[in-house]
């Protein structure tokens, strides 16, 4: 059982390292997939791509152009859909609302950018609406909407805000030092 046994299995594994580098491997490099880069010849694609390393992240940057890109060119359109699918009204409602308020927030009376309809903006411009019901009341601009937020569109907790402000001159615990 000791020697024959030992160079039988050393003979065997010979044999197959000898076929594996003439049968099998040339089979296993033919159908490797190459990177779909033009021009690159790189065998080493990574899982779920079509790329080697190199040239996947240069693809993913290519990506992201294109979509800003396109996101860009069809802001409108991006904004609309956004609209009809959060509030049920369309850009085109949510101008004309805008105007009709002057282009001023429905509280404060800040003006507000058209373009702040069309999506979020730098000046914070947003659609009101009732959290029950889902109608839309005016737009606002962040401020005022985070304010009706905060008091939970709750008209008493306003009113009781509006009589403290209105009535608080100074609170008389801390005397005349404090501001």
């Amino acid at each position: 059982m000791g020697k024959t046994d030992k160079r039988t299995a050393e003979e065997h594994r010979t044999k197959y390292k000898e076929y594996y580098q003439r049968v099998i491997k040339p089979v296993r490099e033919a159908a490797r997939p190459l990177c779909s880069a033009p021009g690159c010849t790189s065998k080493t694609i990574y899982i779920r791509g079509k790329f080697c390393k190199e040239h996947r992240d240069l693809q993913a940057l290519k990506v992201v152009a294109d979509t800003t890109s396109w996101y860009h060119k069809n802001r409108e359109k991006v904004t609309d859909r956004r609209l009809q699918r959060a509030y049920g009204i369309t850009l085109k409602q949510a101008r004309e609302m805008l105007a009709s308020q002057g282009g001023v927030c429905a509280i404060c009376k800040n003006l507000l950018e058209d373009q702040a309809c069309a999506g979020k903006s730098r000046r914070g411009t947003v659609i009101d609406h009732c959290h029950e019901t889902g109608l839309v009341r005016g737009v606002l601009c962040s401020l005022c909407n985070k304010g009706l937020g905060h008091f939970s569109d709750n008209p008493e907790f306003l009113g009781a805000a509006i009589s403290y402000l209105a009535g608080a001159t100074q609170n008389p615990c801390l005397g005349d030092g404090a501001r």
